[in-house]
């Protein structure tokens, strides 16, 4: 009936999905408030600063640094000190729940005390609990309940997106203070452990860079440099940006190292470009993309989907197995992650690249993917960036790049450490999936709302 309709008299046929109606009665049994009652709500900043992005500064979110749960520290992005001072209406503080609001609607982030000064984009909502806390708000909006409801609100066609009046708007259960006490102590359980995971991973990166020498490198950027002609005749290139002193100090470190150093090229006995599929369903293949990967894991889980019939058409071109090297060659450079048994029935984005070494292997899978992703992936990336906006490698740039042949003992110990990472971070998103499916159980039941577990591989 038209009585019925909302507010704002929406009339679109995806408002009143089934399940939409069926959660908004459940919602409404339960004591709830709107999200503006629990607290402030805003966005990020407006005006555009793209000029002033740089690699040192106060950190500056998008939308695709929101993660499932806390902030990605892929790809990160800063800004000025003046800069952030002048945007302090969109200034981040902990405690702050941040909603991507505009395209990637419905990604979370709890902000922790690790940043000490924070602000992002307009893409992103910042909610500022005040009679709630913030943990469970973030477990609720990142259940499926949560998500159902911000994606109900989202509006447009070609680029989707959340107003805040929408946002303010939304309805937020309010469990029993002894659940919700139980709720923030898995998230905050969570948190511990992926601090753990961060830092075993940073063990492996310090382990490599001291090996190497490359922690004693002053990698600063210099006003002006020189090459001989003979160089740039060589490399058929004259960009200074190619000949930067940062790119070929790693470079030299890796060709020092005494134990030798291979191109891969050599190492690799194909390298390969994944392939593109724009078609997605909500049940089928994972098809891997630049954000499906963080810290040398792959989130099979939240990748977007292809038809099984899509994939087995596209497998033969890009097909994979355990070992293969996954790495991004545009955009975001430096992430890379190691196919397992668990990932090698997915196909992989035309951004990203396969790397497959000859048998056998003379560098562990992880060890190389760590190396790809540290400074001596990223200064070659750089050096043989073709783009312009965005940054690029070829195929053919990527078989020039060199890795030292790490010693068989210095292999252990590193991956040692990454695998200590990877088996923290996937116990952190076991005790955040409690979390959600608590918030799930008291508003439906399980039975009545079954969820498919978040996977780390």
């Amino acid at each position: 009936m038209f009585s019925e309709l909302p507010g704002d008299l929406r009339l679109d046929s995806e408002y009143y999905r089934p399940e939409y109606l069926h959660q908004e009665r459940a919602i409404e049994r339960i004591l709830h408030e709107r999200l503006d009652a629990l607290g402030d709500v805003s966005d990020g900043n407006h005006i555009s600063i793209a000029e002033q992005f740089s690699e040192t500064g106060i950190r500056y979110l998008r939308g695709k640094d929101l993660s499932d749960f806390f902030v990605s520290d892929s790809d990160p992005i800063f800004i000025p000190k003046n800069t952030y001072k002048s945007l302090r209406r969109s200034h981040m503080m902990p405690g702050d729940v941040l909603l991507g609001i505009v395209a990637t609607i419905g990604t979370v982030s709890l902000v922790t005390d690790r940043f000490g000064e924070l602000t992002g984009n307009c893409k992103i909502a910042i909610v500022r609990p005040k009679r709630v806390e913030s943990e469970f708000l973030a477990a609720y909006f990142a259940s499926l309940i949560g998500q159902r409801e911000i994606h109900r609100y989202a509006r447009g066609t070609v680029q989707t997106g959340i107003i805040l009046p929408d946002l303010k708007s939304l309805p937020i259960p309010l469990l029993q203070d002894q659940l919700r006490v139980r709720i923030v102590e898995k998230v905050k359980d969570a948190k511990k452990t992926l601090e753990r995971s961060k830092n075993a991973y940073g063990e492996a990166q310090s382990l490599l860079e001291s090996a190497l020498g490359l922690d004693k490198l002053d990698l600063a950027p210099r006003l002006f440099y020189e090459r001989p002609y003979a160089d740039v005749e060589t490399a058929g290139r004259c960009d200074a940006e190619y000949f930067q002193p940062a790119h070929e100090a790693v470079i030299e470190c890796c060709k020092q190292y005494k134990h030798g150093w291979i191109s891969l090229d050599d190492l690799m006995a194909s390298i390969t470009n994944g392939v593109e599929c724009r078609e997605f369903v909500e049940d089928g293949v994972p098809y891997l993309r630049v954000g499906d990967i963080d810290g040398l894991l792959l989130k099979p889980s939240e990748a977007k989907q292809i038809a099984r019939a899509d994939a087995d058409t596209l497998r033969p071109k890009i097909a994979l197995e355990p070992g293969d090297i996954v790495m991004v060659r545009s955009a975001s450079i430096g992430q890379t992650a190691v196919i397992s048994d668990n990932t090698r029935d997915s196909i992989l984005s035309s951004h990203l690249i396969r790397l497959r070494q000859t048998k056998p292997m003379r560098v562990r899978p992880l060890c190389l993917a760590l190396m790809l992703s540290s400074l001596i992936g990223v200064e070659q990336t750089k050096k043989h960036n073709n783009g312009a906006i965005v940054p690029e490698v070829s195929q053919s740039a990527v078989r020039q790049f060199i890795v030292p042949l790490l010693h068989n003992g210095l292999q252990n110990d590193i991956k040692k450490h990454i695998q200590a990472s990877h088996d923290a971070a996937k116990e952190a998103q076991r005790l955040l999936d409690e979390a959600k499916r608590k918030v799930e159980e008291a508003i439906l039941g399980y039975a009545e709302y079954p969820r498919k577990a978040s996977t780390l591989e």
